[in-house]
């Protein structure tokens, strides 16, 4: 089996128990500022790890300073390993980056990241992150977080976690791997390509079985191959092209099964199908054309839903969404990203009886988005927990009550008045 090494070329947000204010952090989870993924792999070391780290920031969330030689970004990133309790330091790590573009078009174009790879050998366990990236220019500051689990791998049989590969170079020194950081395949193209690693202790014919289910756990592709193992590394690309992924949330899942069929080993990973300039958060057209609710009318809703075919119901919420680009002609609508950014934002931060966007606290913040202040008020004398928003711009203070202390905060004064519309 041939080796394959890492190329960096030039080709989720940070989770919170409450709101963010106007002036918080920069968090862009729906559109990320930047994307971080990880993958096991067996190291050389006794009884630890490989964990490899890459992380993936555009050049749209970076500031770029025209020099002589064209535009330079610099950022630097702070990584951080806690413990499964999320109080002590494991392990610490800060590095800095500089992009050099040529022109303003290569500095301005969305489509175009920066690479970092890391690698740490760590003791199996299971361990909190926090990445954190600084622009040296613009001061804007960008955090992820995140629960990773660091598997042991024994003398036998074994599978490395799955990266998703945008291709392969060829150069002096062998074929390198281009990653695909963001797990995005995009449904004008659906194919999927990935690396693994199969551990063997000794030469060895399996079977290696490939399935992709989607969000509902059908089967959409199954795959089973022949391989003969050799002892040691075995280093596997593979792909599947033209297999037409619709718009969704999809899993990879291989397994190494013996010559009766007994599995072996097993290893798994989730993909998103999207649409180029869509945020990862929309896995399901029905459920984004709901969201729609703050910022639609009702008839708008129901011309878009009144057909059965997927293809004419994204036309129609595409063409929805292109009337409120405010720069038509790229690929960015940003109207659209915020927009579907806040409605993450209130799924991951308000649910309660209700799906976070659905709540009053979820139905403010998709509208108005971060207030300018807000007053936490949760252990009062005499009083049930409440919460106080303040909008200057706008002269409005809202007032939410937990009247039955179960996190279920409402909304004190139900006149909406006329801010009842979703405000860019």
């Amino acid at each position: 089996m041939k080796k394959y090494l890492f190329i960096l070329l030039l080709i989720s947000g940070f989770g919170i128990a409450q709101v963010e204010t106007s002036n918080n952090l920069f968090l862009t989870s729906s559109y990320p500022a930047f994307y971080v993924d990880m993958a096991n792999y067996r190291s050389d070391s006794v009884n630890k790890t490989r964990v490899d780290l890459f992380v993936q920031v555009p050049y749209s969330n970076i500031q770029f300073i025209r020099t002589p030689k064209g535009f330079t970004a610099k950022y630097g990133i702070h990584l951080t390993f806690f413990d499964e309790d999320n109080e002590g330091i494991i392990l610490e790590k800060m590095w800095n980056e500089t992009v050099e573009a040529s022109n303003f078009e290569q500095a301005a174009s969305q489509l175009n990241y920066n690479y970092s790879y890391r690698t740490f050998d760590l003791k199996p366990a299971k361990y909190n992150i926090r990445c954190t990236i600084t622009d040296k220019d613009s001061k804007k500051t960008y955090e992820v977080t995140a629960v990773i689990n660091v598997v042991e791998f024994d003398d036998s049989i074994n599978l490395s976690d799955i990266l998703f590969i945008s291709g392969t170079v060829k150069d002096k020194d062998g074929e390198r791997i281009i990653p695909n950081i963001s797990n995005q395949v995009f449904d004008s193209d659906s194919s999927i390509a990935f690396y693994y690693d199969i551990y063997s202790s000794q030469n060895k014919n399996v079977k290696v079985n490939y399935t992709i289910t989607n969000r509902e756990d059908e089967v959409i592709l199954q795959q089973k191959k022949d391989f003969e193992l050799t002892s040691g590394v075995n280093s596997i690309i593979n792909s599947f092209a033209n297999q037409n992924f619709a718009l969704g949330k999809f899993k990879l899942s291989i397994s190494i099964e013996d010559e009766s069929n007994g599995t072996l080993a097993t290893s798994s990973k989730y993909f998103y199908s999207t649409i180029l300039g869509f945020p990862k958060s929309i896995t399901d057209i029905e459920d984004a054309i709901e969201q729609m609710e703050y910022i639609a009318s009702k008839d708008e809703i129901e011309i878009i839903n009144e057909v059965e075919d997927r293809q004419v119901k994204l036309k129609r919420f595409k063409s929805f969404w292109s009337k409120k680009d405010p720069t038509k002609g790229t690929i960015i609508n940003e109207h659209f990203v915020e927009y579907y950014r806040r409605v993450e934002y209130a799924n991951s931060n308000f649910e309660s009886y209700y799906k976070g966007w659905r709540t009053d606290m979820g139905m403010v913040y998709v509208m108005l988005g971060a207030p300018d202040a807000v007053e936490r008020h949760p252990f009062e004398i005499n009083s049930k927990p409440y919460e106080v928003w303040d909008y200057y711009d706008l002269n409005k203070r809202f007032v939410f009550v937990d009247q039955t202390g179960f996190g279920d905060y409402r909304l004190l004064n139900q006149d909406y008045g006329d801010w009842y519309r979703y405000r860019y």
